[in-house]
């Protein structure tokens, strides 16, 4: 029997014999098949059924060498699939594959591997980190009602809201490369380096049931469990590793046995109103002016650690200078910094970032300097803020 007649007729067997419906969703195959088994099954299905036998068609080019060159045993430029499984695992294989633009012919190395492990590692050690902040979150105690969210979570909600949108749209029009790209810039830019980073200080440091703290929680769970699902298409093995993970965890009661057996987010639970949405778009935006200040302060031994600072703000447009003033209690937490003012000093610049150390002394748990240290006898050396945390922890202790 001629081959490509039967190849052009396996749907057939695969869908009307069993039962799946007839066209399929989508034929996937190389470019090379426009003339070979594309072909030949639209022919068949169209003169059997009177339709193509399938809804869409994908095709994807070759593999090549990193210098271009077809892949050959002989030639010796081949690369085998077992060899980067055995050696990276699977889903760095497939993190691979969906950053390609598969619409031309893709290069595979060692070299060009480096970008999507590199890639593969900020994201699991962002999801690590937070699952590392989820294990006393129990959802039915601890949740913060949308209301009381603290406003970084707030605008972290919004951006997860639009990750899930984007993500959802990018599968849907098969454009892998980009849903794997938001969801890595997400992890790194918006959890990792931003909310992470800035949450440092309220989920470690301010007492265990602060509602800032299961604030932060709150968002994290919502957002682990939709990255864990949004990644699952591709990064599959991760994905069931970090759920079962999270089964282990109070709020794992709640979840399916599988990720793979769970329904993909259709958005995030919380819309963020467009006052605070425009409010923290303009601190994302000024915040890498302060980072990259704090970062020449340092390497002028101005300070050492960004908890060591004094950020003074100053500007010559009105308006900047008065959004600066109404935002001075969220500076310190987004710069990671102890000590933040806005100067009434004449300047010409339209921001202007300076960087002092910190006055005061450091606290001993905290880290951040104050000047009101050991006000509290029995702690004299943290800051009245960290020696309350402390004084509440003996009191629930003793009630126990």
């Amino acid at each position: 029997m001629d081959v490509w007649f039967d190849s052009g007729v396996s749907w057939n067997e695969v869908l009307k014999y069993r039962g799946l419906g007839y066209p399929s969703e989508v034929y996937l195959e190389g470019s090379d098949q426009h003339r070979g088994w594309f072909q030949t099954s639209l022919i068949a299905g169209t003169v059997l059924e009177g339709k193509a036998p399938f809804k869409n068609v994908l095709t994807h080019g070759m593999i090549l060498d990193q210098q271009g060159r077809a892949m050959h045993k002989s030639a010796g430029n081949s690369i085998e699939p077992d060899e980067i499984i055995n050696k990276y695992g699977a889903d760095i294989l497939r993190m691979w594959v969906s950053f390609t633009d598969y619409s031309e012919d893709v290069r595979i190395s060692e070299e060009i591997l480096a970008g999507p492990i590199e890639s593969y590692r900020k994201i699991r050690n962002t999801l690590r980190y937070a699952l590392g902040n989820l294990y006393d979150f129990k959802p039915m105690k601890h949740t913060v009602v949308n209301a009381n969210l603290t406003e970084l979570d707030k605008y972290m909600m919004s951006r997860l809201d639009n990750l899930i949108k984007e993500v959802l749209e990018a599968y849907k029009n098969f454009e892998f490369r980009k849903a794997i790209r938001k969801i890595t810039d997400f992890c790194i830019l918006d959890l990792s380096s931003l909310m992470l980073d800035a949450s440092k200080d309220r989920l470690y440091t301010i007492g265990e049931e602060a509602p800032s703290r299961r604030s932060a929680q709150t968002v994290l769970a919502e957002t682990v469990l939709a990255l864990v699902k949004l990644l699952a298409p591709v990064l599959c093995f991760t994905a069931e590793e970090v759920w079962q993970e999270l089964k282990k965890l109070p709020l794992g009661t709640y979840l399916e046995e599988s990720v793979f057996l769970s329904d993909m987010p259709a958005k995030a639970s919380y819309t963020c109103p467009e006052d605070i949405l425009t409010r923290w778009t303009k601190i994302t935006e000024i915040r890498p002016q302060v980072l990259k200040a704090l970062e020449e302060a340092r390497q002028k031994g101005l300070i050492g650690a960004p908890l060591e600072a004094k950020v003074i703000f100053n500007s010559t447009d009105a308006e900047t200078k008065e959004f600066l003033k109404q935002t001075l209690s969220i500076w310190p937490e987004v710069a990671i910094v102890s000590q933040v003012e806005v100067s009434e000093e004449e300047t010409t610049q339209p921001l202007e970032i300076k960087v002092e150390h910190a006055a005061g002394t450091k606290c001993a748990r905290c880290w951040q300097w104050h000047e009101d240290i050991g006000q509290n006898p029995e702690y004299p050396d943290l800051c009245p803020r960290c020696a309350k945390v402390l004084e509440d922890n003996k009191t629930l202790e003793a009630s126990k």
